[in-house]
Parts: C-alpha cells; sequence; structure tokens
C-alpha cells in the first residue's frame, strides 16, 4: 500500500487531545444519567490568568449544571461550543409575506 491508502485509515477526532476526548465523555455520560441533555443551552468564552491555558469555555446545562473547559484561544473556545450547543432550526417561512400586504 502506498501512503495515500494509509491515510485513508487514519484516526480522526475532533479533539485536540485523548484527555480531552475523555473528559467530554465523562462530562457527557454524567449528565445523561443525571436526567440532563448533553447539549449545552450556552457557552461562554473568559479570558484567565495565571493559568496554563489563557481562555476557558463556560457551558450552561440545563438542571443548574455548568462546566469549565480550558482551551489556548477563542477560535479553540468557539469551536468547543460549536461542538456543545444545538444548532437553532431553521425558521419556518411558510406565513411571510411581503411587507404591506395583509
Amino acid at each position: 500500500m502506498t501512503a495515500d491508502h494509509n491515510s485513508a485509515f487514519r484516526h480522526f477526532s475532533a479533539f485536540i487531545s485523548a484527555a480531552e476526548e475523555v473528559a467530554d465523555k465523562r462530562m457527557r455520560d454524567r449528565l445523561i444519567k443525571s436526567g440532563g441533555s448533553y447539549e449545552a443551552l450556552s457557552g461562554e468564552i473568559v479570558q484567565t490568568t495565571g493559568d496554563e491555558h489563557p481562555y476557558k469555555v463556560v457551558l450552561k446545562f440545563a438542571g443548574g449544571v455548568i462546566t469549565e473547559h480550558p482551551c489556548n484561544s477563542v477560535r479553540d473556545g468557539q469551536d468547543f461550543i460549536r461542538r456543545c450547543t444545538p444548532r437553532p432550526r431553521p425558521r419556518d417561512r411558510s406565513r411571510d409575506r411581503p411587507a404591506g400586504s395583509t
């Protein structure tokens, strides 16, 4: 096999490290066991001082569960929030009418 064929068998993960993937799975399992949903209601990026990581993501879940996840940049934090929050449903446009029509 050539190198191109072997590349198709490489493992892909959206996580930066295996430790992040394990921590994410533990959090997901804990939230599901407590009756909550894994999808966060909201998330924000907070700058930290004196820590190993300059930023952290704060996720808020149903039931008041709040989790914090360190990240190295704002972009990493935004990607993490996108993975953990649901996308809004498309807006129903079946009742839209032009302005001025009744």
